[in-house]
């Protein structure tokens, strides 16, 4: 039973240093984010939780029954915290993202509208200089045939 337990914390440590790489890549992204902060946060429990994973081995084979007890406890309660937090930054990056999504469609709107009202203007501005064209040509015949 120890050595399973043993086996056990020792994955969930290699899966978190593994999460603590995939978050150092995602903060080295975040330089200017509003949610950096947050990722740092995520990273700082990490570092916790990674340190719970390492403190909890020795007590298993040692049968300190009170400190693991009281480890587990704050292992359950930064994990609680983790997760909280994840879904929190998920959320918040969802409405960002909408939010820019919202904004991009409503820049592309304008600049299609934008673009019509060039075409447009286009459109007369060749009109009178064909007619302008027109009018030089007629007033050049004119002066030259009196």
């Amino acid at each position: 039973m120890k050595v399973i337990a043993a086996l056990l914390i020792s994955f969930g440590a290699v899966l978190m240093l593994m999460s603590m790489q995939r978050t150092k890549k995602i903060l080295a992204l975040l330089v200017f984010s509003p949610f950096r902060a947050n990722w740092q946060f995520l990273a700082s429990l990490m570092i916790l939780l990674l340190l719970g994973y390492v403190l909890a081995i020795l007590p298993v084979f040692q049968g300190a029954v009170q400190f693991l007890t009281l480890l587990v406890g704050f292992i359950f309660f930064c994990g609680a915290l983790f997760v909280y937090l994840v879904v929190r930054l998920g959320q918040q990056t969802i409405e960002d993202l909408e939010e820019t999504t919202i904004s991009k469609n409503k820049l592309e709107e304008i600049v299609h509208q934008r673009t019509i009202e060039l075409n447009e203007a286009n459109a007369r501005l060749e009109k009178l200089d064909a007619a302008k064209s027109d009018f030089i040509s007629i007033v050049s015949h004119e002066i030259r045939t009196p």
